[in-house]
């Protein structure tokens, strides 16, 4: 009986190396990687910004809960959307390339509505891109390879949340504003876009999951 038991384990660890060494996990691992890095940006620093243009606590409290509203009400809509057509890696990616287009715009403006519309733009493309782009790994791989996959991407994506805000802070300390790191997090969430990409013609192949 030991003998077997110790055999199952083995077996199990060999099953479960393989398919966290998996291609195409691992891409949508770092996907989730650069979507968590924006995710994680869209509401710690958007009262900071706003506090420097001098606006009071209270006004900066109803300012900054104008882009995770949006986010959400655009989230609904684009997952409808996606849902009627079917659609879910040219949707998540361009979901993807709308939030960095959101930061990169909070990143050059030099106005509160400026500022403010960018990252109702990042939030209507992080959330929208997140609601849609766990259907993927659900939808298109094993019920074997399913359960372990997810697990190690939701963790790639977690790291990617954690590390950019340290990012962040030391881009902002070094350069004395948030552009930078704002274009760092647009950077993140294109190369995401392009994975997402990288890995439909493999998830859409049959007998290549």
């Amino acid at each position: 009986m030991a003998r077997e038991t110790k055999t199952f384990a083995r077996v199990q660890a060999s099953g479960l190396l393989a398919v966290l060494t998996k291609p195409v996990v691992i891409l949508l691992g770092l996907c989730n990687f650069g979507l968590f890095c924006g995710l994680a940006s869209l509401f710690p620093w958007l009262p900071t910004i706003l506090k420097g243009y001098g606006f009071a606590t209270s006004q900066i409290g109803l300012l900054g809960a104008l882009p995770p509203i949006v986010g959400l009400f655009g989230m609904i809509v684009a997952a409808r959307i996606s849902d009627r057509s079917g659609e879910r890696f040219y949707f998540t990616a361009a979901m993807l390339l709308l939030a960095a287009g959101g930061y990169a715009i909070a990143a050059v403006v030099t106005t509160p509505a400026g500022v403010v519309g960018g990252f109702m733009l990042a939030s209507i493309g992080a959330f929208s891109a997140q609601s849609v782009f766990w259907t993927i790994p659900q939808a298109h791989m094993a019920p074997s390879v399913a359960p372990v996959a997810i697990g190690f991407i939701g963790m790639l994506g977690s790291m990617g949340g954690a590390l950019i805000p340290y990012v962040t802070g030391q881009i902002r300390d070094a350069s004395g504003g948030f552009a930078g790191a704002f274009f760092v997090i647009g950077a993140t969430l294109v190369i995401s876009a392009s994975l997402i990409l990288l890995v439909k013609p493999a998830l859409t192949r049959p007998g290549d999951r």
